[in-house]
């Protein structure tokens, strides 16, 4: 069972919502009820599913160099485009 690869279903608003506040440690099976508080309605896939999103909405990978500071304006955060 461990060889079998399953895609996961799309997502809904309202159940990133919901994941963002389940703290629950994965069983591993896809079909199981996410169980605690808040109620999750929706299968342990779903919550996967909207584990990875999260995941990929807050993480940024560039190549070093590409971003560049304004050393008056910390916050100003410009793109430097390789020529």
């Amino acid at each position: 069972k461990g060889d079998e690869w399953k895609a996961l279903p799309a997502i809904t608003p309202d159940q990133l919502k919901v994941a963002r506040n389940v703290r629950r440690h994965f069983t591993g099976d896809l079909e199981a009820e996410v169980k605690g508080y808040p109620y999750f309605p929706w299968k342990e896939a779903g919550y996967l599913r909207a584990q990875i999103a999260e995941i990929v909405q807050s993480t940024v990978i560039s190549p070093k160099g590409v971003w560049m500071f304004d050393e008056d304006d910390e916050k100003k955060i410009e793109l430097k485009l390789n020529e």
